[in-house]
C-alpha cells in the first residue's frame, strides 16, 4: 500500500506544476495583450490627434492617457477604446 501512495505523489505533483505553469503563461499572454492593445490606442490617438505617439503616456495608475502640451490632459482607457472601436466599425461600413 505505502508504493501505491508514493507512486501516487510524483504525478501529482507534475500535473500540479502544469497547472501553475498554465496560469502563469496564461497571465504572461494577459498582459502582453493588453500592452499590444495599449500601443495600438496610443497609435490611435496619435493618428487623430496630429501628435507624435512618444509623447502620449499611458498611466497604469490612473488607466489614462496623457496628452502633451497645451492638452495637459488625461483621456480614460475605456473612453479611447469605445471611441476606437467606434471608428473601426466605421470603417467596415
Amino acid at each position: 500500500m505505502k508504493y501505491f501512495k508514493k507512486s501516487l505523489v510524483v504525478p501529482m505533483v507534475l500535473l500540479s506544476l502544469s497547472f501553475a505553469a498554465c496560469n502563469k503563461d496564461n497571465a504572461v499572454q494577459q498582459e502582453t495583450k493588453e500592452k499590444a492593445q495599449i500601443e495600438t490606442l496610443r497609435h490611435f490617438l496619435a493618428e487623430k490627434m496630429h501628435l507624435d505617439v512618444s509623447s502620449i503616456v499611458f498611466n497604469k495608475e490612473t488607466q489614462a492617457f496623457k496628452l502633451p502640451g497645451d492638452y495637459d490632459r488625461e483621456l480614460k482607457y475605456e473612453d479611447v477604446l469605445d471611441v476606437y472601436n467606434r471608428d473601426k466599425n466605421l470603417d467596415k461600413k
